[in-house]
């Protein structure tokens, strides 16, 4: 998957120290489609977060989530989201997602 740059991360997470974000971008580099939930797990830990979260309606009555993130304890905190329709990671808070999402009309 791809992910924000390490000057990115450190820049957005405060305890973040060059060296976990290069850990970050290698395990996000390696997660591959199906993997992406054991990385953002792992991303998680690093993190020291509070666990990976679904996010959004599935396209399908089953399907995965459009959208996945890593629990920072608040709807505004600063986190790192999954956009499985790009395979990226970003940084952002997911309530921007929600508010984008239905503003737009496609929740």
């Amino acid at each position: 998957m791809r992910s924000p740059s390490v000057k990115s991360l450190v820049a957005a997470f405060r305890d973040l120290d060059p060296k976990g974000a290069r850990q970050i971008k290698k395990i996000a580099r390696g997660a591959g489609w199906n993997g992406h939930y054991a990385a953002l797990c792992a991303i998680d830990k690093i993190l020291g977060m509070h666990g990976v979260e679904a996010l959004g309606p599935s396209e399908y009555e089953y399907g995965p989530p459009p959208y996945e993130y890593l629990n920072a304890g608040d709807t505004y905190a600063t986190t790192l989201i999954y956009k499985r329709a790009t395979d990226t990671l970003f940084i952002g808070c997911y309530g921007d997602v929600v508010e984008r999402e239905d503003t737009e009309g496609t929740w």
